[in-house]
């Protein structure tokens, strides 16, 4: 970085953490803190949705979700781990996990599947691999969670809350720029099964805490991350050079 500040006019940034860290060691005239957003024209059919639980055999359960790559940093087995807690209070409940590992190499998936039955959560745990329209799989959700011990950014917590569904994270860089604890969802220690589980209990407890989280994400969503104002302020960099 301090090599290739000498050949770059600005440097964007995805978080707090990344521009405290990059200031280290370029000028702060040089850097710039744009977060990511997502385009907000998008539509969700209730009817879809309703094959969609169909297809997966809910029968008005409260949904708790996972949504991204199997892979080790985004530490599926503490999500599956928080569902085993759950389990023992609240047993109306099911753990949705929607994603794939992008390289086809199954070997994490087959570890987690043996979590699964260790822990017995076989048909509490349900696998719908890769899917492309996310929104109507998100609406699914009556919360979705995020477990990444590592992120850029956390694109899909906006892509959630854009849907007004409360979003559980970990308390990481990213993550940390969007959730605002306790006002749109919460932060959780990363790696912590227990914190992750008491969180999900207490929205399980609390409709109105749904209801309520929701809409503060999805109103806070739509002020910071509408696609629209990121490419404003990419623009303008580009003007002021």
């Amino acid at each position: 970085e301090r090599t290739f500040s000498k050949l770059t006019d600005r440097v964007i940034v995805l978080n707090r953490s990344a521009l405290k860290k990059i200031n280290s060691v370029l000028s702060p005239r040089k850097t710039r803190l744009i977060y990511d957003g997502i385009d907000l024209n998008f539509e969700v059919k209730e009817a879809d949705v309703r094959v969609i639980k169909e297809e997966l055999g809910f029968q008005g359960e409260f949904c708790v979700g996972f949504m991204g790559r199997l892979v080790v940093d985004k530490e599926v087995s503490v999500f599956i781990r928080a569902a085993a807690l759950v389990k023992q209070r609240h047993t109306y409940v099911k753990f949705l996990i929607v994603g794939a590992d992008p390289d086809g190499n199954n070997q994490y998936r087959e570890y987690l599947d043996a979590l699964v039955e260790e822990l017995g959560l076989k048909g509490d745990i349900v696998w719908a691999g890769w899917r492309h329209k996310k929104y109507d799989w998100i609406s699914v959700m009556d919360v979705l969670v995020q477990t990444s011990s590592h992120e850029g950014f956390g694109l899909t917590c906006v892509e959630a809350m854009a849907l007004a569904k409360p979003v559980i994270a970990s308390d990481i860089p990213g993550p940390g720029d969007i959730v605002e604890n306790g006002k749109t969802g919460y932060l959780v220690t990363p790696k912590d099964p227990h914190a992750l589980g008491q969180a999900i209990i207490k929205l399980i407890e609390s409709p109105k805490l749904v209801l309520q989280l929701g809409l503060a994400g999805q109103g806070s969503m739509r002020r910071r991350f509408d696609i629209k104002r990121n490419v404003e302020e990419i623009k303008t960099v580009y003007r002021e050079l």
